[in-house]
């Protein structure tokens, strides 16, 4: 179990840091510095004793852990951080995928509600469409379309930048 994703975020949040914070009635939530809620509880008292009875032991462990010594029940933290890395990879490598599909998605849908509208033939350039759609039929809605106008550029961009990554990892 760890408090904290890293040892960085472990280091800049020690138990002396952590406060008991009233959220309701008789709910008190036991908080780091940086804002994470460590668990909650029916009283101060119960918070503030929670540290030292329980919490500062797993923050002392997790210290070790981070260190490199190994800890009963947990795994090492150079397979988690392995892991960690791998994670990221694989997302970055899907992520363009992703990103098509989800633009695609965004193009179809968007025809389909011109289709539904107009008998105008719908134009290629989605983002060019989505901007006349949002002046031609000014509604509550017409913001929304000029967001996902704009979100369209910016997977267009995103997908340019991870082709350019691609383009340099494959010539590396």
């Amino acid at each position: 179990m760890a408090l904290f994703s890293g040892p960085t975020e472990h280091a800049a949040n020690p138990p002396e840091t952590w406060k008991a914070v009233r959220v309701g009635d008789r709910n008190w939530q036991l908080v780091t510095l940086s804002g994470t809620v460590i668990n909650s509880y029916a009283s101060k008292a119960q918070a503030d004793g929670s540290i030292d009875l329980v919490w500062r032991v797993i923050y002392d462990r997790e210290a070790r852990w981070y260190a490199g010594e190994p800890i009963t029940g947990w795994k090492p933290w150079a397979a988690v951080k392995a892991e960690h890395a791998s994670t990221a990879r694989r997302l970055a490598e899907r992520g363009r995928d992703g990103l098509v599909e989800r633009v695609a998605r965004l193009t179809e849908r968007l025809r389909n509600e011109h289709r539904a509208v107009s008998t105008d033939p719908v134009p290629v350039d989605v983002t060019a469409w989505a901007r006349w759609y949002a002046t031609t039929y000014p509604s509550p809605t017409s913001a929304t379309l000029s967001e996902l106008a704009a979100r369209v550029d910016e997977a267009r961009a995103e997908i340019a930048r991870m082709d350019a990554l691609v383009a340099d990892l494959v010539a590396a």
